[in-house]
């Protein structure tokens, strides 16, 4: 009997199928396999009474458990061993028959029975679809890549309600190896440190080097029309006023700054902000960082990590949000003030103080917080805030009770327990800086910021 298989290449994987079935992956097309079966309809068993060779076949029952189908032996059978066929007209082994073959006694195989390998030449694979694939592939990367634009345009305008800042002014990137709590490794050797002068006790301020000319050039080379200054405002800060000492809470954040030790602090500020032909009129930064001097090894790393508040808010306008301003009512409004709330031989602690406004397309976003940096002078390290204390349930539950007792109803009343340790716990709304009083531990919310004293903050203090 002649082989009438049909063979074609798979859409799905590429094999080869046969009558419509593919043999590597199992996917059939029901055309095809309709055909072919219909093509085969005289290679079916005959229904009962049907004539074969000639002779006609009486109806049978089906046989019972252990019977031979035939009508040459109704002795009980054995099941037959794998590969047998079963029928009592061929006992001989048998491979397992391919999709599409017949599987009973006769041993009907759409193959040839002769055991040689068909000639029919298989048909090549079809291509008809890759024009379409290659379309729809192109036209889902383009929607994914204008879903990426938009979400990197709506990430900087994003509500602060959703407290997503972190999406927007991320310092992980920035501040990576300061952040990290490992010790940091001085860069300087000895040869480099300068001798500390120390000072007497009384509380006076460093000399003032005086505040450079405005440099309209430093750092704008692709920025036509805006200006930079640069300027020393140590003395501005030694006069600023402190707590007022007949208040039962602190209410800072205020200046602590102390002589007498074995460094000083000095203030900087940073202003870049649109002048007269800027193309942009509505662009104003201005950061103020502290630094210190006086010969520790870990002098220069401290200074990278404080002159990174300037670095990131300019990387911000001028790689990340410039090029998406396109009228003049988009705004860029940034001005973060620095307080050195705490100093000593072993902690320096500085709270930042963020203002920031920006407006793209009349979509504004507002933000005002405390970003908190918190240094051990003794080995270098940068504290993770959110592992100085032991956070827990019952210290969400402490806090709530002292913010009532120390601010009164309302900022908390809204959260649980739970909520507020889960803010406790995450760096962009934990405020936690030392005072000369104890420490402050806060949250920085969507419409305030609140903070508390804790004078007995080293009970909670996290031991490893």
């Amino acid at each position: 009997m002649a082989d009438t298989s049909r063979f074609d290449f798979c859409p799905l994987c590429g094999a080869l199928a046969r009558d419509g079935v593919c043999q590597s992956c199992g996917h059939r097309d029901e055309k095809v396999v309709k055909e072919m079966e219909a093509q085969r309809m005289p290679l079916q068993q005959p229904y009962t009474g049907q004539v074969q060779n000639g002779y006609t076949q009486p109806p049978m029952q089906q046989p019972y458990a252990g019977q031979v189908q035939n009508s040459y032996n109704q002795q009980p059978m054995q099941q037959p061993y794998m590969g047998q066929v079963q029928s009592g007209y061929n006992q001989q082994p048998m491979q397992q028959p391919y999709a599409g073959q017949i599987q009973n006694g006769y041993n009907q195989s759409y193959v040839n029975q002769q055991n040689y390998t068909p000639a029919v030449p298989p048909a090549q694979p079809k291509k008809n679809n890759t024009v379409l694939i290659v379309i729809i592939s192109l036209i889902v990367v383009l929607l994914i890549t204008g879903v990426a634009v938009f979400v990197g345009v709506r990430s900087i305008l994003n509500d602060s309600s959703d407290k997503n800042t972190e999406e927007v002014f991320d310092r992980a990137d920035d501040d990576e190896e300061n952040s990290d709590e490992e010790t940091i490794v001085a860069e300087t050797d000895a040869e480099e440190t300068t001798d500390a002068t120390q000072t007497d006790s009384t509380e006076e301020p460093p000399v003032d080097e005086g505040t450079p000319a405005v440099d309209e050039t430093d750092d704008t080379e692709d920025l036509v029309g805006y200006c930079y200054e640069k300027s020393m405002v140590t003395a501005e800060n030694w006069e600023e006023e402190g707590q007022d000492e007949t208040l039962p809470y602190y209410s800072g954040p205020y200046n602590a700054l102390k002589t007498g030790l074995s460094y000083e602090v000095s203030f900087i500020e940073e202003a870049f902000y649109a002048g007269e032909e800027a193309d942009f009129a509505n662009v104003h930064l201005s950061v103020e960082y502290p630094q210190i001097s006086g010969g520790s090894p870990y002098e220069e790393i401290i200074n990278d990590v404080l002159y990174a508040e300037y670095e990131y808010y300019y990387m911000l306008f001028t790689e990340e949000f410039k090029p998406l301003m396109q009228n003049q009512e988009d705004t860029y409004y940034c001005v973060v003030d620095s307080y050195v709330t705490y100093m000593d031989e072993k902690i320096l602690s500085v709270v930042f103080r963020e203002d920031i406004y920006l407006s793209l397309e009349n979509n504004p976003f507002s933000m005002l917080d405390f970003y908190c940096v918190n240094i051990d002078l003794e080995t270098g390290m940068i504290m993770e805030n959110t592992e100085i204390l032991r956070l827990d349930e019952a210290f969400a539950v402490d806090f709530r009770e002292r913010e009532v007792a120390e601010n009164g109803e309302g900022a908390l009343t809204y959260y649980s327990d739970q909520e507020i340790l889960d803010m406790l716990k995450d760096p962009a709304y934990l405020v936690a800086f030392y005072t000369p009083y104890g420490m402050e531990i806060g949250l920085n919310l969507d419409d305030r910021i609140v903070y508390v004293m804790y004078e007995d903050y080293e009970t909670f203090i996290n031991t490893y």
